[in-house]
C-alpha cells in the first residue's frame, strides 16, 4: 500500500492587484479528508488548481510525499490529480 501525504505552506494567490487568498497552511495524509468551503469567488477552485499543479501560486511551498519519501513536483501527477467539468 502506498501512503501519500500533502503539506501546503504559505499558499497565496494574487490576480493583477487583487489578493484572492494568502497564507493558507495545512497538512493532509491519505486516510484524512479535507473540505474547502467558501462563498462564490472566494478562491476554492483556484486553491485546488494550485494544489494539482494546474495553476501557479503567487507564493507557496507544497510538499508531496509517498511512503515518507519526497516526491518531486514534476512527478506529483502520478499521485495527485484534479477532475473538473470546467477545466480548460
Amino acid at each position: 500500500m502506498h501512503l501519500v501525504s500533502l503539506q501546503a505552506k504559505n499558499i497565496s494567490k494574487t490576480f493583477n492587484r487583487r489578493n484572492v487568498f494568502s497564507d493558507i497552511n495545512f497538512s493532509i495524509s491519505q486516510s484524512q479528508a479535507l473540505a474547502i468551503i467558501g462563498k462564490n469567488g472566494s478562491g476554492k477552485s483556484t486553491l485546488v488548481k494550485i494544489l494539482a499543479g494546474v495553476l501557479s501560486a503567487t507564493t507557496c511551498e507544497i510538499a508531496i510525499s509517498l511512503n515518507g519519501s519526497s516526491v518531486k513536483r514534476e512527478a506529483a501527477f502520478n499521485h495527485l490529480g484534479f477532475v473538473s467539468p470546467y477545466l480548460q
